[in-house]
């Protein structure tokens, strides 16, 4: 329950015992998230970490217009980063959609980040194109699948020239099935590959 937590004094903690930069998030379900409390209450929590000048803030495209106008105004003035985020958990869109979103959202955040369910090897193929027809822009991004395929953007990212890529730390031997990698995964198959 959030009203069981000092938010303000947990972020402080976090951002002392954590000396990388680090990416704010607070995730709705609806969005892949684990965040159980109200809309009201999740901004309010983004809306602290943005005042204690996190390096970095992930704020959700779909926001409320007015809210997310906010948020973004109030990240640029502690000098807060924004990753404009998109989470679709359903599915994956055709590779010209997903060109589209980028494009339509290149001024909502420092970085656009999409990420969608990918339920076939198809999909994956959708977003490595849409990848690819991207690679040359100067938008930063990053755009990724969960499920089967899901990780092959995450493995080319230096050929699709992708500004972050998302790993994670499990060693879980299905992670591939996720679209997940492990970053010592991540980092031997990029020395392998020689990017």
């Amino acid at each position: 329950n959030v009203s069981d937590v000092n938010v303000s004094e947990a972020i402080k903690r976090f951002k002392e015992s954590i000396e990388k930069p680090v990416i704010f998030t607070c995730r709705n379900t609806e969005e892949g998230g684990h965040f159980q409390g109200t809309e009201e209450e999740r901004i309010n929590i983004l809306s602290m970490a943005i005042e204690s000048e996190v390096s970095w803030i992930d704020l959700e495209i779909n926001i409320n217009q007015k809210t997310r106008k906010k948020l973004f105004s109030d990240a640029k003035k502690s000098n807060t980063k924004v990753v404009a985020s998109y989470h679709d958990v359903n599915k994956t869109p055709i590779a010209d959609e997903i060109i589209s979103m980028i494009e339509e959202n290149k001024d909502a955040g420092d970085l656009v980040k999409l990420c969608f369910k990918t339920n076939d090897h198809h999909d994956g193929i959708e977003i490595v194109n849409a990848c690819w027809s991207l690679r040359n822009s100067k938008q930063s991004m990053s755009i990724m699948g969960l499920g089967p395929s899901g990780d092959w953007t995450r493995l080319h990212a230096p050929l699709l020239n992708q500004t972050l890529v998302y790993a994670t730390l499990e060693t879980d031997f299905h992670l591939g099935k996720k679209g997940l990698i492990n970053v010592r995964d991540l980092k031997d198959a990029w020395e392998m590959l020689e990017y």
